[in-house]
């Protein structure tokens, strides 16, 4: 690797997964967040849903949305949304698929997962062509069930599993593979807290960086911006926002969104969502740091 911003960042990244690696899974203990070099930063709700404090994407705003509203005409993508959302409401009927048995801890948050994916990679919209393609034909947005590069360390999803069923559901990159912007969405088995970071979500981001900077086509980049759409089984998810200082960590999180079908709150949750999900990259330079501290001017 020939840039030393980069090297520098993957020493702050692998020193924060080896502290981590040993660890107990689900919320990160104090006196292990003191030796991480992480600067962890709780949004309001009022920044999240303007995206003020979104240094590296541009979330679509509420009119971009109503532009491509949901075509609810009986078709495939929308019998699958049906089928999602029962299993969300009623729990998993025979010859629902899941990965792991109703009941385990991380299903219900593994089926939310599912039911972000059919809301942008599958259902119709109107405003597309023949009111019938995906939101991902109008942002460029593909979605990969492994990490989009190489990993390469281990995956401990694959190899921790002692305290609860999690990990990561999918990602996502832009059409192209020409920023290293990547979002990718997870499922845990534990009740989400406000404020306070699961381990998980710290390793899923601290892999798909690790793997983004080893990757050659971004040798010249030294920022890997991430978005994480988290959900946990009380049913609540939250959007984590995380670049890389070089000597230090940023993660941003959103206060926790709830995601009850037919339940106060669901459209609004499922709408923010999906508006992050659509967001662009900005045009923020990645191949050097920010200048504050916090990852702002």
């Amino acid at each position: 690797m020939d840039n030393d911003k980069a090297e520098e960042a993957l020493e702050t990244l692998e020193q924060t997964c080896s502290i981590l690696w040993n660890a107990k899974t689900g919320t990160v203990p104090t006196e292990v967040l003191a030796r991480l070099p992480l600067s962890l930063v709780s949004l309001d709700h009022q920044s999240v849903t303007s995206g003020l404090n979104v240094r590296y994407f541009i979330p679509w705003k509420e009119g971009d949305l109503r532009r491509y509203e949901r075509n609810l005409a009986p078709v495939e993508g929308n019998e699958r949304i049906s089928c999602d959302e029962n299993v969300l409401l009623n729990g998993c009927p025979i010859g629902y698929r899941l990965s792991r048995p109703w009941g385990s801890g991380g299903e219900w948050a593994e089926t939310m997962c599912s039911r972000l994916l059919t809301e942008v990679d599958i259902a119709p919209r109107k405003g597309t062509q023949g009111d019938m393609l995906a939101l991902k034909s109008v942002t460029g947005w593909r979605h990969h069930i492994g990490i989009p590069d190489e990993p390469p360390i281990p995956q401990p999803w694959y190899i921790q599993r002692e305290s609860y069923q999690w990990g990561p559901y999918c990602y996502w990159t832009l059409r192209g593979n020409k920023h290293p912007h990547v979002k990718a969405s997870m499922f845990h088995g534990v009740d989400g807290i406000d404020g306070m970071v699961l381990r998980e979500e710290i390793m899923v981001i601290i892999l798909v960086m690790i793997s983004r900077l080893e990757n050659k086509d971004f040798r010249k980049h030294a920022v890997v911006p991430v978005m994480l759409f988290s959900f946990m089984r009380n049913r609540r998810g939250r959007i984590l926002f995380a670049h890389c200082l070089g000597n230090r960590l940023v993660i941003k999180m959103s206060p926790l969104c709830p995601f009850e079908v037919e339940g106060e709150g669901w459209n609004d949750s499922l709408a923010l969502f999906t508006r992050y999900q659509a967001a662009g990259p900005s045009s923020t330079d990645t191949t050097k740091f920010p200048v504050g501290p916090d990852g702002t001017s």
